[in-house]
């Protein structure tokens, strides 16, 4: 800082509402921000965008999909519905005429009201009647609860991840970004 005004800082947030300065039409150059006057002891001085949208959902959803993290959740979660779609028939077939005794027809309804009861719809075509049936259904109700939660919190922590990576407010923040100096 400078020793005869304490008060300068030594750090300046310059803001600007466009990508690179040089490009910066004269509208945008109006819009410019400065946190203060520049000077000799102000030290680093960081320029960011002013006014970037903040992240959007669109945006980041088929990231997440497209995470490999999410494609080993997915297919965990589709391999646990088919092994739930055994277990409801297993359970239901002998009483409950909604499941069907052929193992093939029968274990594709227990996969569809498996499916079914953890995305929490409940479709309503299929419903167990013996009280293993309803006990079983009542954890995977509670399972597709936590499946869907934790997709939930994994769109949100990104969202979050992605509004940070706007906001510069270290030295250590400006690793693998793309860092000019100003005459």
């Amino acid at each position: 800082s400078d020793p005869e005004n304490p008060r300068v800082a030594t750090t300046v947030r310059v803001v600007i509402t466009s990508g690179e300065l040089d490009q910066l039409s004269q509208a945008q150059k109006d819009d410019m921000v400065c946190s203060e006057n520049i000077n000799i002891y102000d030290g680093l001085v960081i320029i960011t965008l002013a006014n970037q949208p903040p992240p959007q959902i669109v945006f980041i959803i088929p990231t997440v999909i497209a995470s490999p993290e999410f494609t080993r959740f997915f297919a965990m979660v589709i391999i646990s519905a088919i092994g739930m779609g055994h277990i409801f028939w297993i359970i239901e077939y002998r009483a409950n005429p909604l499941f069907p005794r052929h193992y093939l027809y029968g274990v594709l309804s227990g996969f569809w009201f498996s499916v079914v009861t953890l995305t929490t719809v409940g479709y309503g075509d299929k419903a167990c009647i013996t009280w293993g049936g309803k006990f079983v259904t009542v954890f995977w109700m509670i399972v597709g609860i936590i499946v869907f939660s934790v997709f939930a919190g994994d769109v949100g922590a990104r969202l979050e991840r992605e509004r940070d990576e706007q906001n510069i407010n270290s030295v250590s923040q400006l690793r693998n970004r793309k860092v000019g100096v100003l005459p």
